[in-house]
């Protein structure tokens, strides 16, 4: 096997597989990444049985072949000189020519697992850029314990017309769409790390994402993404979303995540930030107290409904206002089945959070 491709090139394609490789796997050919040379193209892969990823990128062939090489190589190539880079399996490991120097790195023997089969399934695509604001809306919502499997993931709903995904810890729900093309009928569950890979590695203008029983495969450029789902049935999150409101406001993004910000800093015995919510008379009150001082700081907002007091964890309120990707958020307020819902103008967005009934309860006592 022997090729000439450029740094800019290599260090793209390993910079991708290496997302998937975990270094302490068991299985040491798991511990690479997989080079292969056919007719024009290299493909580097790589692969932890869960997630796999793999670039296609044309290079100059000399001879074709195959090696699975040791994925510290990205972190050589990354700090080449710019320019072309010859690359040959030579005796002894994977040798690398630069600039009149080369490099040599170790090869794994054993077989490479191959790619997991697509057969099937539904395709959508959609405009990669409002598929990464989408993802970026949701996932960090995940569970992250082990009770409840199927909320570390992220369930991917693609209807006719939408894709939507939602993600929950129990605690919130956060729900993203947007418009797809093709779309027919499907659900799966990705698991929130196969995600947190995608957003790295996809780019280009357009995302193709197949769904199947067990598999999600995201394709943009020269990536793919191949990502086993999570088994099991995801609940009923659309019960959980209130409808009516006891009040509505609607608050400027940037003057409450700076509020929100100061009142961070003040936490309690346990190391939490929490946050009192006041809104009355066209005013939001935000105040936080504990270990070391307190803060109180009062915002105009758009103020509808009946006077509302509620109490949040700062970081989980600061979260659902951050990606709602406005000017200003809409925030929805309900009273007898406590619960918030912050959304976005455009119906592409929402967070639905639980507030903390306890210290609600203490406050009124």
């Amino acid at each position: 096997m022997k090729f000439t491709v450029s740094k800019e090139t290599l260090e793209s394609a390993l910079f991708a597989a290496h997302r998937a490789v975990k270094p302490n796997s068991p299985l040491g050919v798991l511990r690479g990444v997989h080079m292969v040379i056919r007719g024009d193209r290299l493909e580097v892969v790589g692969t932890d049985a869960e997630l796999t990823i793999r670039y296609t990128a044309g290079v100059e062939v000399a001879s074709e072949g195959e090696v699975t090489v040791n994925a510290g190589i990205y972190d050589l190539v990354k700090r080449l000189p710019d320019g072309p880079v010859e690359v040959e399996l030579a005796e002894g490991g994977l040798l690398l020519r630069y600039g009149g120097s080369e490099a040599r790195v170790s090869v794994y023997e054993g077989e490479f697992p191959l790619l997991p089969a697509v057969s099937g399934g539904v395709g959508i695509e959609v405009s990669a850029g409002e598929f990464l604001n989408a993802v970026n809306r949701v996932y960090f919502a995940c569970y992250k314990g082990m009770c409840s499997p199927i909320l570390t993931g992220v369930l991917f709903r693609v209807t006719p017309f939408n894709l939507e995904l939602v993600a929950s810890d129990g605690v919130r729900i956060n729900w993203a769409c947007l418009p797809v093309s093709g779309g027919g009928g499907a659900e799966a569950v990705v698991p929130q790390a196969a995600l947190q890979e995608a957003l790295k590695v996809l780019g280009g203008d357009r995302v193709a994402v197949n769904v199947q029983d067990n598999l999600v495969v995201f394709r943009s450029g020269p990536v793919e993404v191949f990502s086993r789902t999570i088994a099991g049935r995801y609940p009923d999150y659309m019960s959980c979303v209130p409808e009516g409101f006891s009040a509505r406001v609607r608050v400027s993004v940037r003057d409450l995540l700076e509020t929100l910000g100061r009142a961070a800093v003040i936490v309690d015995s346990r190391n939490v930030s929490k946050v009192r919510v006041d809104v009355s008379g066209g005013k939001m009150t935000v105040s936080a107290s504990g270990v070391g001082g307190s803060v109180t700081e009062t915002l105009e907002v758009c103020h509808e409904g009946e006077p509302v007091t509620m109490f949040f964890q700062t970081r989980y309120l600061a979260e659902a206002v951050r990606v709602v990707g406005e000017e200003e958020a809409e925030v929805g307020f309900v009273t007898d089945a406590p619960a918030v819902k912050v959304a976005s103008g455009d119906g592409t967005y929402f967070s639905v959070l639980r507030p903390l009934v306890r210290e609600a309860a203490e406050a009124a006592a």
